[in-house]
């Protein structure tokens, strides 16, 4: 069955389906209300590690400047375009993240997927770009009541935006 999903659309859907099934036979053995653990020798279907499909030049510069006029936009495109943020990252960017780096620009300490943080390098010009958010402190994007954005926001915002320019992201 494994063999028959490799590769296609629905291995990942089957693969996070089986991980809940094996973690509720986990907990349920563990907790004492099952003898056995029926999901123990469950397989998982392989999944083929993705590569990233960037933007290309032409239409990320189209982008950015048809997003000049709404600075956050304008912002969250570039920690995407130029520095490979997703947009729940983009939205939880603080300034206690970035560190001045030696030769300009700066490092910014990302809060990624199933709580792993990497460090990106943010181009001297990019970095340039957030100093007007980084007198903010706490999370740098904001809603204009003063609640943070979510990465639901930024894609929602985004996505919009893309597609009143006739782009396909």
């Amino acid at each position: 069955f494994a063999m028959l999903l490799r590769g296609s659309c629905w291995s990942s859907s089957v693969q996070t389906y089986s991980s809940h099934v094996r973690a509720f036979y986990d907990w349920a053995h563990d907790s004492g209300f099952i003898e056995t653990n029926v999901a123990r020798n469950l397989v998982m279907p392989k999944i083929q590690r993705r590569l990233p499909r960037p933007i290309p030049e032409k239409d990320l510069a189209t982008a950015l400047v048809t997003a000049a006029h709404d600075l956050q936009l304008y912002l969250w495109l570039l920690l995407a375009g130029y520095c490979g943020l997703r947009a729940a990252e983009i939205a939880r960017v603080a300034r206690s993240d970035f560190r001045d780096a030696p030769q300009g620009g700066s490092y910014l300490t990302v809060h990624g997927k199933g709580g792993k943080d990497r460090i990106v390098r943010v181009p001297p010009d990019v970095h340039e770009e957030l100093r007007p958010f980084m007198h903010v402190q706490g999370v740098l994007f904001r809603r204009r009541s003063g609640m943070p954005h979510t990465g639901h926001d930024v894609t929602k915002i985004a996505s919009a935006h893309f597609k009143s320019l006739g782009l396909p992201y």
